[in-house]
Parts: C-alpha cells; sequence; structure tokens
C-alpha cells in the first residue's frame, strides 16, 4: 500500500498523517457528536465517501452491491447505497440482520424506502454478488473482538467469493482495527475507506494487505486525544533536512565517522560509507582493519579511510580490542559515529563495541553486528552520555530481546517501545512497515519501501543515511524516522524502474540523490 499515492485527489496530504485506535477513534466521535454534530451527519458524510470510492472502480455494468451489518458500519453501507441510487447506478442491499438493525443504521435503512433500492436477507448474498460490477463491505467495523461468527463470518465468505472488486467500509471486516490481525475469515478489500484517521490494522501487517488502497475520509471528526503514532509524510521529512547556506562547506555539513567491516565484509563498510556521503555528509571516514585498509581505499574515492588494530579471528582479520584508543580519539573530531556493519562476532570485536558504546561522546547509530555486541544486555546501553539510535531487524531484535523472531514479529509495535524505554535510545525496527520509537514520542509508521529492500546491503544504506542526518545535527529520532522514509523512496523509485527483483543495494545509494532533490 503507498498511502500518498492513493488518497482521494482531493485531500491528498504531504504532512503525517495521525494513527488512532478504535477507542482512541470512538473518543473522537463522541466528543464531535457531543458537542453538536448528530451522528447521523457523520453517517451521511462517510456514506458519501464509500459511495464516491464505489462510483470510481463501477465498471458501468451489473449493480453495486452493499452488503450491511447492524451497527454504524453497515448505516455507513446504507447511506452509500442511497447515494448510488440516485446517481442512477444499480444497487442491491443484503442485511446480515435486518432486525438488529437499530439507532442511525435503521434510520438510514427507513430512508432508502422510495428509492429503487432492492433489500434482500443473507440467504440471497451468493446470488446478488454474482452479478455484482463492485461490492461494498459494510458487515463489521472497529468494535470487533475475535474471529467473526455466524451471520457475519457467511458474509465476508461470500464478499471474498465475488469476482469483483471490493470497497471496505472503515477497516475491512474481520480485521482487527488495532493489531492488523485477521483471526478468522476477513474481506480481502480493493480500496478501504476509513472515517477520520488512519487505525494502526490499517497499515500494519497483514492488515494492510487486507486493506488494499486506503482513502482517509474527512467527516467531521473534531481534533482531540492522543494518536497512537503518526504516518510519516514526506513533507516533515523535508523539514528535518538541514539547510545549505550559501557559505556552507565540507565541516559544516556534518562529519562522520564510520567504524565497520571485517574480512569478507568490506561491502557493508562501503556501501555504509558511500550512502552518508551521498546522504548529504561533508565528511566520512571509514575506520577499517588495517590489513583491509587498501582494499577500500581503491574502492572509495571520496571516503577518507584510517587503519585500525586488527586480530585475525575465525572467519579473518576483525577489528582488536587495541583499537578502542585510537577510534575515540578519532570521535573526537566528528559530529557522529555508525558502528557495526559488516563488524564480524569475534569475542574481542564484541568487547570492543560494548566499550567504544560507553564511552563515544557523541551520537551514536549501532547497527548489525554492533546491535549483536548487546545481545541479551540491551539496557546497557542506557548509561550512554549522547544520544543513541538503533536499527536492528528482527532478527537482530530477537538476539537483543531473548525472544524469538516469531515474538518479535508478533508484538512489533510493543517491542520497539519496549527496546526503546530500557536502551533510552532511539530505535528503528526494519521491516514492514520500518517502526520508530523513542521514550516520550509517538510511534512513527514508515510509509516508503517494500520488498525491493529485501537485498544484501540494504541496510547498510539505511546506516549511512542515518549517520549522515545524525552528522548533521538533526535530532536522533527524527534524524530515525526520516532516515527510514529516504531509504523506502530510494528503493521505491529503483523498483519502479528495474523492478523489484533487480534492485541492489547500490542502486539505492545512487537514487538518493533523487529523493533528497524531491524532497
Amino acid at each position: 500500500m503507498r498511502l500518498w499515492d492513493i488518497l482521494d485527489r482531493e485531500q491528498r496530504p504531504s504532512d503525517d498523517l495521525p494513527i488512532y485506535t478504535a477507542a482512541g477513534t470512538r473518543e473522537r466521535d463522541n466528543r464531535t457528536i457531543s458537542s453538536g454534530v448528530p451522528g447521523l451527519l457523520l453517517m451521511e458524510r462517510a456514506g458519501q465517501h464509500v459511495a464516491k470510492a464505489a462510483l470510481e472502480l463501477y465498471p458501468g455494468t451489473g449493480h453495486v452491491a452493499v452488503v450491511a451489518g447492524k451497527g454504524n458500519n453497515g448505516g455507513d453501507g446504507l447511506v452509500a447505497a442511497r447515494m448510488l441510487a440516485v446517481a442512477g447506478v444499480p444497487v442491491r442491499v443484503v442485511l446480515t440482520d435486518a432486525r438488529g438493525l437499530a439507532g442511525d443504521a435503521a434510520t438510514n435503512l427507513e430512508a432508502l424506502r422510495g428509492y429503487p433500492v432492492e433489500v434482500l436477507d443473507l440467504e440471497e448474498v451468493d446470488r446478488t454478488l454474482a452479478g455484482a460490477g463492485v461490492v461494498i463491505d459494510a458487515v463489521l467495523g472497529t468494535g470487533i473482538s475475535g474471529s467473526p461468527r455466524g451471520a457475519a463470518a457467511r458474509a465476508i465468505e461470500a464478499v471474498n467469493r465475488s469476482k469483483a472488486p471490493v470497497v471496505a467500509v472503515d477497516v475491512p471486516s474481520g480485521l482487527g482495527a488495532d493489531d492488523g490481525r485477521a483471526p478468522g475469515p476477513c474481506v480481502e478489500a480493493d480500496i478501504t475507506v476509513t472515517m477520520g484517521n488512519l487505525k494502526p490494522g490499517l497499515v500494519l501487517y497483514p492488515g494492510k494487505v487486507y486493506a488494499g488502497e486506503v482513502v482517509v475520509a474527512d467527516i467531521g471528526l473534531l481534533e482531540g486525544g492522543e494518536p497512537w503514532g503518526f504516518f510519516t509524510g514526506p513533507r516533515s521529512v523535508a523539514r528535518n533536512l538541514p539547510p545549505r547556506p550559501i557559505d556552507a562547506h565540507k565541516g559544516s555539513c556534518g562529519r562522520l565517522l564510520v567504524v565497520a567491516g571485517s574480512t569478507g565484509m568490506t561491502g557493508a563498510a562501503a556501501l555504509t560509507a558511500a550512502a552518508a556521503l551521498r546522504a548529504g555528509a561533508g565528511v566520512v571516514t571509514l575506520a577499517v582493519p588495517a590489513s583491509l585498509n587498501p582494499i577500500l581505499e581503491e574502492k572509495l574515492t571520496e571516503v577518507m579511510t584510517y587503519p585500525l588494530p586488527e586480530v585475525l579471528g575465525g572467519r579473518g582479520v576483525v577489528l582488536s580490542q587495541a583499537a578502542v584508543d585510537p577510534v575515540l580519539d578519532l570521535a573526537r573530531d566528528y559530529d557522529a559515529v555508525v558502528l557495526g556493519p559488516g563488524l564480524g562476532r569475534e569475542p574481542e570485536t564484541m568487547e570492543l563495541v560494548r566499550r567504544l558504546a560507553a564511552e563515544i561522546e557523541v551520537p551514536l547509530a549501532l547497527d548489525a553486528d554492533g546491535l549483536v555486541a548487546f545481545a541479551g544486555r540491551p539496557g546497557e546501553l542506557a548509561a550512554r552520555r549522547a544520544a543513541t539510535v538503533l536499527t536492528p531487524h528482527p532478527g537482530e531484535a530477537a538476539i537483543l530481546t531473548g525472544l524469538s523472531v516469531r515474538e518479535v514479529q508478533a508484538s512489533r509495535p510493543v517491542l520497539v517501545t519496549r527496546l526503546a524505554d530500557e536502551t533510552g535510545a532511539a530505535v528503528l525496527l526494519k521491516g514492514h512497515p520500518t517502526l520508530a520509537a523513542s521514550p516520550g514520542e509517538a510511534l512513527r509508521v514508515n510509509s516508503t519501501g517494500g520488498p525491493a529492500l529485501a537485498t544484501a546491503g540494504s541496510g547498510d544504506v539505511l546506516s549511512g543515511i542515518l549517520g549522515a542526518l545524525l552528522a548533521a545535527g538533526v535530532d536522533p529520532f527524527r534524524a530515525a524516522w526520516s532516515a527510514a522514509y529516504i531509504h523506502g523512496a530510494a528503493g521505491d523509485l529503483v523498483a519502479g524502474e528495474k523492478g523489484a527483483y533487480s534492485v541492489i543495494a547500490s542502486d539505492l545509494v545512487e537514487a538518493l540523490g533523487d529523493v533528497l532533490r524531491g524532497l
């Protein structure tokens, strides 16, 4: 799902979109009604947006089938049915529980009388859906708990058997609005028209797959309440990019030290350093095991290199503990440090990382093998005097926390928040979508990226982008989620040119200029 590409043309924002839980959305809804706005008016506005989405999909043949439940979600569908009938589109409505309709939904069922809309019961659902040009799923909303049962489950399964495109009202029926999970049958929508604000389940996996394209419908809810998080937009990322004054020079644009590399992993070091330069760092120095220094001097023209003491490990040369003092001396002359890409996991190198993390007094981005050094002991990072950003993928998050990868993936928002609180760091939990957390901050959900990023070295490019932003003085949390956005946008750009199968990490580095120019 690429939200920015498919939002309603009249209200496509460039700023961040707030994300509210189901309870938070109900609070906004109740506050709006308490202020004097009738619930019927909110339902009318919601139905108008649903009807508009259905009209955009309608092929001009057949009818629109509305499958409506007994709650307010069903009421939204009934309003849409009336609007479509007014527009001259043939409409048929299937009710899952005609006797259960009450309140505003019942009022809108009564309002259908006099319009050329056939209202049927659930026994007619398969026959009705068979000839539909578009199906509107208005069975269940955000109040669902657990797996759908009975008539609702039958209706959902019938919608999924239909060959017609599906517009879901608020959330696909059967989807957990707060966690994106589908414990039972769940509608597979082509478009979801969600009311008032995004819900977590529409941006988390696998919910975003069930939701298809997402349209945020402005129905006039009052602002207020604490959002669960924000879906990052390009304008906020652009605001985080430091301006380049006319008298800028390399020293004023951020000086970054990258400590990386071991035998067989010079590519990780090179990609991190190259990405940092392409992302705007004025000076990048790459500190590597001494015997690898000639390789990287040959490979990188614009990056300075610095040879460090090394030791022979089980898989080749790695940094030794004798590198601690040289790195600390170097770091005093830099604005930020990236530590970890391709370092290897020898015990001596892991101890080196822990000592450096404890003593480096500038912002530090810890990635890859640098994270593994804190396996089962991430809380030690809370003692750092300067800012820290952690960038684990699910496997590294599992190593840090002692959980399994499955457990990490099952509770990504909880896990990233917990890790941020425990370490005092800004944390980027990579994946789809990448999540960013920092103590006292609302969660950030990245809106860019996809399968094109599933290529070796992609994470090293992200570390370089992050390092460049940190070196430029960007707030660590803002640097983290901005780097994730830029990285994902580069992947999207290259995938559009080459296809997701053919993207390699160096392509991402080359695309950074176009992404940053666009921002």
